[in-house]
């Protein structure tokens, strides 16, 4: 947590070089109260505007931790924002973090889980063996392109365009194309042999259930989640073992055009400090 990630250009991956050049910490205040906030219950990609993601003067080379500590001006709230890059933790790691990190806070406290940190109990096996067709994942396209529209510093320029029947008849043809769903699975226990309980990494592999977009508008909901349920007992041994070798050969990224991850089965709320548990939580 304390290190960088590093690219390695001889095995074309990440690397993780623990040089202990520290996690970030910011205090912040805010004057509104956690009513003004909104609906914390539910996962709001605007509450990454009131947390710290990145910091400018570092360039490239980010933190992989982030903690805020804010306080509001206007009732006694204390609020703990925390940014992680998912490339080393989950979210049942994150878990196991925080649960550390409040343990911490006590006196004589020891830690809540003893994390382990072997990334190798994950490795692709030698020589890699693909035997599943794995379209949950998708081949990069190098070179990278530059930075989101929306992300952009410079003036965007706003322009009408006509729509010819043509183009609307290109668009009609995109509803008979596939649509697919990835689903966070986690696969702790269902390795064999299985991982340890506190392996404190990144253990998830999607899920995937595809199909046409008009059948994904016309079917009812308990079809749409029968197919997001066949992805899930999809990921057999053999299945997830498939999909690691064929992340070591290709050095692909998750591909579907909806991820779907259940929060509220993470435990953030078994999280105990010396002052109580979190009143609320916000995921973002």
């Amino acid at each position: 947590m304390a290190g960088r990630l590093k690219w390695n250009h001889h095995t074309a991956r990440l690397d993780l070089h623990c040089n202990s050049a520290g996690a970030g910490f910011v205090v912040a205040s805010s004057a509104f109260c956690l009513d003004e906030i909104g609906d914390l219950d539910c996962p709001n990609p605007g509450f990454r505007q009131l947390a710290v993601q990145t910091l400018d003067y570092l360039d490239e080379d980010q933190l992989l931790c982030v903690f805020q500590v804010t306080a509001s001006t206007s009732e006694v709230v204390l609020q703990l924002e925390k940014s992680v890059n998912h490339v080393l933790l989950d979210g049942s790691a994150v878990r196991m973090f925080l649960k550390n990190l409040a343990s911490q806070a006590f006196q004589e406290k020891p830690l809540a889980v003893i994390p382990c940190h072997d990334r190798r109990l994950l490795a692709a096996r030698s020589p890699p063996l693909v035997s599943f067709p794995h379209p949950e994942f998708l081949k990069p396209q190098l070179p990278v392109l530059g930075p989101p529209v929306y992300g952009s510093k410079q003036e965007l320029e706003i322009k009408v365009f006509k729509i010819s029947s043509s183009d609307i008849n290109f668009l009609k043809a995109k509803a008979a194309k596939q649509a697919a769903a990835d689903n966070a699975v986690d696969v702790r226990s269902r390795l064999n042999p299985p991982l340890p309980p506190e392996y404190c990494g990144n253990a998830v592999l999607p899920g995937y259930a595809s199909a046409k977009c008009r059948d994904v508008e016309k079917w009812p909901l308990s079809k749409l989640v029968e197919m997001i349920l066949e992805g899930i007992e999809r990921m057999s041994d053999e299945y997830m073992k498939s999909a690691i070798d064929w992340l070591e050969i290709n050095k692909g990224i998750p591909y579907g055009d909806c991820p779907l991850t259940s929060l509220s089965r993470l435990g953030l709320d078994e999280v105990v400090f010396p002052w109580g548990k979190a009143l609320n939580l916000a995921l973002s």
